[in-house]
């Protein structure tokens, strides 16, 4: 018996075999843990933002986000999806600069750093935060976005600093 055909070209989960879905699944979870958007990982995975909402509030993806966000990978994950994004904006700009290039290179070394648990995890981090914030400040989609993101970096902070 064939699934009823969904809209927008997002395929049926009848018609996917458990192996994508669990792939699916676990691919979404980790994106939304690393601060990805649902409308951004519904595109990227062919996934309904409803139905990643409902797995959202289902599986506790919020407790599990603030969990990741105290921990020196989850902290490196996120540092690394922003990253991502600023390498993206800057190799869209027609004019890349050695400079920008160099910074890049800079904030990659210092999140390795991070996320390995580094000797000097503190200053490495707060190198990063400030290269970091300005770039957060001209991308956070909102004033709620740019909240969450402050809170987990001073909660992160807060860890290092309570050791």
């Amino acid at each position: 018996m064939a699934g009823r055909k969904n809209q927008g070209g997002r395929a049926n989960w009848a018609s996917r075999d458990q192996n994508d879905f669990y792939r699916c699944f676990n691919e979404a979870e980790e994106l939304y843990l690393i601060g990805c958007d649902l409308e951004t990982i519904s595109k990227q995975l062919r996934v309904t933002v409803e139905r990643l909402q409902n797995w959202k509030e289902r599986y506790i993806w919020d407790r599990k986000k603030a969990a990741v966000m105290e921990t020196h990978r989850g902290i490196g994950a996120m540092l690394r999806e922003h990253l991502r994004k600023e390498v993206e904006a800057t190799l869209a700009k027609p004019d890349v600069s050695p400079e920008d290039l160099e910074n890049i290179g800079k904030k990659t070394a210092l999140i390795s750093k991070i996320e390995a648990g580094g000797t000097n995890l503190l200053a490495a981090t707060l190198e990063v935060l400030k290269g970091f914030s300005v770039w957060i400040r001209k991308n956070c989609d909102g004033q709620e976005e740019y909240n969450l993101v402050s809170a987990w970096v001073q909660n992160y902070l807060k860890a290092l600093t309570d050791v």
